[in-house]
């Protein structure tokens, strides 16, 4: 039987570490003012300068995948 660790992003796990262990990792949402992003995909610098406004996060959906971590082969089983 195989076994696949899914963590979200505020587990902040670095990349390497990750990769290395088939961690599959799932970017919260970041809400930013009236603007939804991924995690990670706003730089920390421009998210930094808008401290001023309602930031909030977001757990992933359930089931949600990045495009780059395949499901569990071999017949392995997810519970995400």
């Amino acid at each position: 039987m195989s076994v696949t660790v899914v963590t979200d992003s505020a587990a902040a796990l670095p990349a390497d570490l990750a990769a290395r262990h088939g961690v599959r990792v799932v970017p919260l949402w970041l809400h930013v003012g009236d603007e939804r992003h991924r995690d990670g995909d706003i730089a920390l610098d421009a998210l930094v300068a808008r401290f001023d406004e309602p930031i909030t996060t977001a757990a992933p959906s359930p089931g949600s995948s990045p495009p780059s971590s395949p499901r569990p082969t071999g017949g392995g089983r997810c519970w995400c």
